[in-house]
């Protein structure tokens, strides 16, 4: 695999133990993925704002935070995402940089503040690059925006990202940011995740704040999308999986990964073993437009 393509998919804690051996700057990371981001994105139509000045100036600020010190960790560390670059979808509010909850009517709003999310993230010293595409004011599921253009699913461009938090999901898959900060409040981080082949977890309320993005209820919570699954959650996920299958008197008889995504894409369950006709496929989610 060409090192751009590793360096683009690479994990947050792999990105991170390259920061301290001091092997990759956050600098040149957020500069890599700007130019990325420049190629892919008029294809994919992930971003509807790329804060690339502002994106430099707070890499510039992580690289001197973690290379000021002596030894393997800098008395300026944040911790697991200093330095690494973040999208947020377009509902969130983030202080001088362009939020339009996907419409025309906020095409040119710019918010006077962060919300506390934005603010949690940029003391824990995440690197904001860009704000992303979604379905109007996050009603509906597909992310096809009649002012911006549609969010297409970067596994295949002729289908949907599914929404509302599209471009969020979208940017991930296509290795156009590390992570990402979406809303939800029947499925739009969690059907896109699907649809995207990340992974999107809704906290439960009040866990995270919503305060500051836009919201049609006091249901919406904002939520953090992953391409990769950490080794708790593969160990719960494999204790789910069994579980599951003692549930439905039934065995696993085949669980295939799908690189560069961290988690399970296929898993088959049988009655009588691998050759039993009366086996059950788990796939991933497949966008129909």
């Amino acid at each position: 695999m060409p090192r751009d393509v590793q360096l683009a998919f690479a994990s947050i804690a792999k990105i991170g133990a390259l920061f301290r051996k001091r092997k990759l700057s956050p600098v040149e990371l957020t500069h890599f993925l700007l130019e990325r981001i420049a190629k892919i994105n008029p294809r994919l139509n992930a971003y509807l704002t790329v804060n690339e000045e502002q994106a430099l100036q707070e890499a510039s600020r992580c690289e001197k935070e973690l290379f000021g010190g002596r030894g393997k960790k800098s008395r300026g560390d944040r911790g697991p995402l200093h330095g690494i670059p973040i999208s947020l979808k377009d509902n969130i509010y983030t202080a001088g940089i362009r939020t339009t909850g996907g419409s025309k009517i906020l095409r040119e709003f710019v918010p006077l503040h962060d919300a506390p999310i934005v603010t949690a993230l940029k003391k824990a010293g995440a690197v904001i690059v860009g704000k992303t595409n979604m379905h109007e004011f996050a009603y509906g599921t597909t992310s096809n925006n009649p002012h911006f253009g549609p969010v297409r699913n970067p596994w295949d461009l002729a289908r949907i990202a599914g929404g509302s938090s599209g471009g969020s999901a979208a940017a991930l898959a296509a290795g156009l940011c590390y992570g990402s900060v979406g809303t939800d409040t029947g499925g739009s981080i969690r059907i896109p995740a699907s649809l995207c082949g990340v992974v999107g977890l809704k906290p439960g309320l009040s866990r995270v704040s919503a305060e500051a993005g836009m919201r049609r209820s006091v249901e919406r919570a904002l939520l953090p999308f992953a391409r990769q699954l950490g080794f708790r959650t593969q160990f719960a996920w494999e204790r789910y999986t069994r579980w599951a299958a003692a549930r439905h008197g039934v065995r696993l008889v085949e669980r295939r990964p799908v690189p560069p995504l961290g988690h399970f894409s296929l898993i088959r369950f049988a009655k009588d073993g691998p050759e039993a006709a009366a086996s059950r496929e788990h796939r991933p989610m497949r966008a129909s437009g």
